[in-house]
């Protein structure tokens, strides 16, 4: 199950067909409508995916589905976009690539998951307090 957040309203922005359609063929199962909570979805996923372009701003500087993937033990893969570099650049089961570069990341994950050499996101603690402070000053900054 990979869960796609593109940044923008589903029903606002064309969809990329070959990607969408590489993803069904290998299984995945495609969310696009409006869910009250998605935690369920979450526990469903192994990987998140937010290949938000960084140049056309598509999203806040911090996208909330970001914080919700960690925090639900996902690994996120990411474009450097917004505060993502600068909160999560170091930060265990969080990748940041060009998008470009996000099949072969994918596909690497997928095959560490097989493997079960994909290390757990949260195997440190993940303090909420920390990270707030951490936003409070990159929003200080900017």
């Amino acid at each position: 199950f990979i869960d796609i957040d593109n940044g923008y309203d589903a029903f606002s922005l064309d969809r990329d067909g070959d990607v969408e359609q590489t993803l069904l063929t290998a299984g995945a199962v495609i969310y696009d409508q409006y869910m009250e909570t998605l935690v369920p979805i979450y526990k469903l996923a192994d990987i998140y995916c937010f290949p938000v372009d960084p140049v056309s701003r598509g999203a806040i500087d911090l996208p909330l589905s970001i914080l919700e993937a960690v925090m639900s033990g996902l690994h996120v893969i990411t474009t450097p976009f917004g505060l993502i570099p600068d909160l999560f650049a170091d930060y265990p089961g969080v990748t940041i690539c060009d998008k470009s570069r996000m099949p072969e990341k994918i596909e690497k994950e997928i095959m560490d998951i097989k493997n079960m050499t994909s290390p757990a996101p949260l195997d440190r603690d993940f303090d909420l307090a920390t990270l707030a402070e951490q936003i409070i000053t990159e929003v200080k900054l900017v």
